[in-house]
């Protein structure tokens, strides 16, 4: 699936597509079957709400860039701390814990 795409249909709006794609557009090498789209995927199979989704792709677009395995080992580091991946705390602790 093509990165426009793909944006579009999580975002659901052209404006944050292209927005996005300008954002992490210095990472053009990148692999996007690879990282991206099993890192989105990653995150509604543990629960988070697409707003919530939406709201990182559209702020934090990079980190959902990270390798596929480093993405899943600090989402369960999070998830082992029991924060509810719903909530801006599971996102916050995220941060935290990728740094």
């Amino acid at each position: 699936m093509p990165l426009y795409s793909f944006l579009k249909s999580v975002l659901q709006s052209n404006e944050k597509a292209v927005t996005t794609i300008k954002r992490i557009g210095w990472c053009s090498q990148n692999d996007y079957t690879k990282t991206l789209y099993p890192n989105v995927a990653l995150l509604k199979e543990v629960g988070v709400p697409a707003s919530k989704i939406k709201m990182f792709l559209s702020n934090y677009s990079r980190v959902l860039l990270a390798e596929h395995v480093q993405f899943r080992g600090l989402v369960n580091q999070v998830m082992k701390l029991r924060f509810v991946a719903s909530t801006t705390l599971f996102w916050r602790q995220y941060t935290l814990n990728g740094r």
